[in-house]
């Protein structure tokens, strides 16, 4: 009765073919979390790869940005935080996408 019930269900279909990306943020999470941590350890070169990774992962889900984005500034805090963040490199980082006409 059940396996009827959900065969003929329109949400179980919908659900069925709608693809998550759930693993794609949980990668990149993980990837700016390392990179983080090599920031921390006195890594000069992991401050451009995090903020790759850390804007690649707010495209696929834009709330990575709110969650990740202290951590970034938390781990660039220790370098030339004033230039990174404030430099001309840095408004690329931080200046917001205009939003989609959808």
């Amino acid at each position: 009765m059940t396996a009827a019930l959900t065969i003929f269900s329109p949400l179980a279909w919908v659900y069925a073919t709608h693809g998550d990306t759930y693993a794609v943020s949980g990668f990149f999470a993980a990837l700016v979390g390392y990179l983080c941590w090599r920031m921390l350890t006195d890594d000069r070169a992991a401050v451009w790869p995090a903020a790759l990774a850390l804007g690649v992962a707010s495209g696929f889900r834009p709330t990575d940005m709110l969650f990740l984005l202290p951590l970034w500034l938390w781990s660039v805090r220790r370098r030339h935080w004033t230039r990174i963040v404030l430099g001309p490199d840095g408004r690329l980082i931080l200046t917001p996408a205009p939003p989609s006409g959808n």
